[in-house]
């Protein structure tokens, strides 16, 4: 009797002492199922079947060409070298969009692994890494060197930024078109963190993108500090900005930040940094 109880008292202490895991499968298989990766890879797979069928049907007819002992050797080249045109028209066509799909699914596998890490707090926006892969792809972003980025480039910037690699093409495409100048600003807003592209030349926010939630503050206070802290920062910002005073200690900060921004680039990074003070960032006059 004694026995059989303390092998149940043990059995409840092992319970209690169980520490709660994280479904890692679960969490992946849940994004794959909804990515649309498996719709990307049935739309290739059919291409491939396709082109495969496209393949035999060349090969049967160039057979009949070779094998049919009424043409001449010209007639026979002529007709061969027809076959083999059309189909290498339709073979780029397949090849083309087989390569839309591959990049198709390198980003949304790049979203996945992103979201996870995230889920599992293995990437931070804030990290030292983050940010300064953030910065490189805001230069080459800028610079138009992504105009031409293929699925694994922004498979790439997709898993080192955090940013989505539809808020990375959404940026490139805007930056594509004429007069369009774009920028990405990282944003905490007391409720979220994360990322919005806006255009620098309307400041219109194109697209924005969740990261994860916004990191409590150390002090305490709640909401109203998150507040008055963004008040305090962007004002402080805002002396910065204005202050050309060469003797003044904070004169080099201030001239840093005219260099890196225009007084519309400077204003539309703060409101995005600091909804909460989008009234008072607007009446500044610079």
């Amino acid at each position: 009797m004694n026995s059989g109880g303390g092998g149940g008292a043990g059995a409840n202490v092992s319970g209690m002492f169980q520490q709660p895991t994280m479904d890692l499968q679960g969490i992946y298989q849940k994004l794959y199922d909804t990515s649309g990766i498996k719709d990307t890879q049935a739309q290739y797979d059919t291409l491939q079947g396709q082109l495969t069928e496209r393949q035999k049907a060349r090969d049967s007819v160039l057979a009949k060409i070779n094998d049919n002992p009424f043409y001449s050797e010209g007639t026979r080249v002529g007709r061969a070298a027809k076959v083999q045109d059309a189909y290498n028209n339709e073979a780029v066509t397949f090849t083309n969009q087989q390569k839309l799909a591959q990049d198709k699914i390198a980003t949304q596998k790049a979203d996945i692994e992103t979201r996870v890490n995230i889920a599992t707090k293995q990437f931070d926006i804030n990290s030292q890494q983050a940010k300064q892969a953030f910065d490189q792809f805001t230069t080459l972003l800028e610079s138009g060197a992504l105009d031409n980025a293929s699925g694994s480039d922004i498979a790439n910037i997709t898993r080192a930024t955090g940013v989505s690699s539809a808020m990375i093409q959404s940026a490139v495409n805007a930056q594509k078109q004429k007069n369009v100048k774009t920028s990405i600003q990282s944003y905490d807003d007391g409720t979220n963190q994360g990322y919005a592209v806006i255009d620098s030349n309307t400041g219109k926010i194109i697209n924005q993108q969740v990261i994860a939630a916004s990191k409590p503050e150390k002090a305490t206070g709640g909401a109203e500090t998150k507040k008055e802290t963004a008040q305090n920062e962007a004002q402080y910002l805002i002396q910065l900005y204005k202050n050309t005073n060469k003797s003044n200690p904070s004169w080099a900060k201030g001239h840093d930040l005219r260099n890196k921004y225009s007084p519309k680039d400077f204003k539309n990074m703060l409101l995005v940094q600091y909804p909460s003070q989008a009234d008072y960032i607007k009446s500044i006059k610079f």
